[in-house]
């Protein structure tokens, strides 16, 4: 079952004052999303900063996606980390903009998501780490935003794309006019061999690598 410290996912819902950072891994455990929505009451958890959720192995895409769907968290949170995760894609309330506070965001090993949300609506993110989309080939505008937004990835400062083996094009955008990525100061593409894309269009120092 999907744990905080050996505690199981069903008590996560007795624990309104959790602070701080909460763990829920081996999510393939839980036996059906709506358990997941009405057990842990993530919306509720209001003083958390930090939230990490992962599988430990190959769980059904859809039944996967469904419980990640049902631990949208409260508003608050600034920090969350997502490992492992089998389904193809992910929920809506990924790059919502009702997360207006995360400031950090860690995407690792997803390894059959082919796409990205449009997490450049994350008004405060400064940190992104894409690492382990095995399945991603083109990165889309969509990932900038779905038009909502009219400066995406308006705060970010750093951003690492790690072992995406087939990521091959990243279609840019105009973004001298709108702002873009305007605060950006690091860029990372590592473990990308297949990689032909353009970052030119950046207005900004980039420490680019490629290995």
């Amino acid at each position: 079952m999907g744990t905080m410290r050996g505690t199981k996912i069903g008590e996560l819902g007795e624990l309104s004052d959790l602070q701080r950072e909460l763990s829920i891994n081996n999510l393939e455990n839980v036996p059906n999303a709506k358990d997941a929505l009405d057990q842990a009451k993530l919306v509720d958890k209001t003083h958390l900063e930090t939230m990490k959720l992962g599988w430990s192995y190959y769980d059904d895409s859809t039944h996967a996606r469904d419980v990640l769907d049902m631990l949208s968290p409260n508003r608050t949170l600034r920090k969350l980390i997502i490992y492992q995760h089998p389904g193809t894609g992910f929920p809506n309330w990924i790059g919502c903009y009702s997360l207006a506070n995360i400031v950090f965001l860690e995407l690792s090993g997803c390894r059959y998501c082919f796409y990205l949300s449009p997490l450049g609506q994350l008004p405060s993110l400064k940190t992104l780490y894409i690492s382990g989309f095995d399945a991603v080939v083109t990165m889309v505008l969509e990932f900038c935003g779905d038009g909502s937004v009219t400066t995406p990835f308006s705060s970010l400062e750093i951003l690492k794309f790690t072992s995406m083996p087939s990521w091959k094009k990243w279609i840019p955008m105009q973004v001298e006019d709108v702002g873009t990525f305007a605060k950006l100061r690091e860029l990372e593409i590592s473990d990308c061999n297949e990689f032909i894309g353009d970052f030119s269009l950046l207005p900004c120092v980039i420490d680019k690598a490629h290995n």
